[in-house]
């Protein structure tokens, strides 16, 4: 970007100090690419000039002065915070705590939406906030570990599908295991339960019970009752 600069230099108009429009260097530039943090309005800047000639200036940075102090965030006496922030509150800071490494990303929305991300010595890799987190798509959305998924919640687990939820154990067992209820209903269609080895187990420590609004068939082989 180009900014306007006044010079600090006595004048008896203080607009006769204003400059054209300056070029601002940056880390990175080019075609299609580029580096951009063009200084604020206000902001006190170096100016350098491109082979000593007055006609050539260039804004090279920003430097502090008292109307813009730098940041108390900044400013630790260990000098262990890295980072950067905008006009409008957006935030990265690196943490360089030994043992303590993190990287924060924020806004001036509330502090809640903070997103604290920890690289642990034993090789993991933790993602926080205090506040909700939505991950949403316009197609798919793809979790894939090379050993375990884990889900956990405090309170409830909702999977809603508008067509189909499947749920696959491809080499051994599925467990599904309530420590009050657990009820399987099929609102509009049949309840299946099949397998294709042996046995089809139903073991109560009290009562069971089926019920149907029409026929009951049991079909078998041998068929034994016991009471």
């Amino acid at each position: 970007g180009r900014v306007r600069v006044r010079f600090q230099w006595l004048v008896d108009k203080p607009a006769e100090a204003e400059s054209g429009w300056l070029r601002v260097t940056t880390p990175y530039s080019g075609d299609g690419k580029g580096h951009m943090f063009t200084p604020e309005v206000g902001s006190q800047v170096l100016v350098s000039y491109e082979h000593g000639l007055p006609e050539m200036p260039v804004v090279v940075g920003n430097v502090f002065h008292p109307q813009n102090k730098q940041s108390k965030l900044y400013s630790p006496p260990s000098n262990n915070l890295k980072g950067m922030q905008t006009a409008g509150g957006n935030k990265f800071v690196m943490s360089e705590v030994a043992g303590a490494q993190t990287i924060l990303l924020s806004n001036s929305n509330k502090k809640d939406t903070a997103i604290l991300v920890s690289f642990n010595g034993d090789g993991s890799v933790d993602i926080r906030t205090n506040g909700p987190i939505n991950l949403t798509a316009g197609k798919d959305i793809t979790l894939q570990a090379g050993k375990n998924i884990m889900l956990q919640a405090d309170e409830n687990i909702m999977l809603i599908a508008k067509k189909q939820v499947s749920m696959e154990a491809q080499e051994e067992d599925m467990l599904l295991r309530a420590q009050k209820e657990l009820t399987l209903t099929a609102v509009s269609g049949d309840l299946a339960l099949e397998t294709s080895a042996k046995k089809v187990l139903l073991d109560a420590a009290d009562n069971v019970e089926v019920k149907a609004s029409a026929l009951i068939k049991l079909n078998g082989t041998d068929i034994k009752l016991n009471g």
